[in-house]
């Protein structure tokens, strides 16, 4: 992943880092990945607080799960 590459970078400028791991947690979140999508978008909130869209997209992925079809959803309501 050149997300995670770039993370690596020992020059990689610090107004950059955050703006790294926000792309890197919505790529795990399309993947599936929550739990580290949320553990990276907690990093963007620690470097930088204030950071457009993260608490949202925080609280988005510490929510239940979307349903991904009507017939997921309606399986459940057994």
């Amino acid at each position: 992943h050149h997300l995670e590459q770039a993370l690596a970078l020992p020059d990689l400028p610090g107004d950059r880092l955050a703006g790294v791991f926000f792309d890197l947690a919505l790529a795990q979140a399309l993947a599936g990945d929550r739990n580290r999508a949320c553990a990276n978008m907690r990093r963007v909130l620690e470097l930088d607080p204030r950071f457009p869209n993260a608490k949202q997209r925080l609280a988005e992925l510490e929510g239940p799960p979307p349903a991904t079809s009507p017939a997921g959803a309606a399986a459940g309501a057994g």
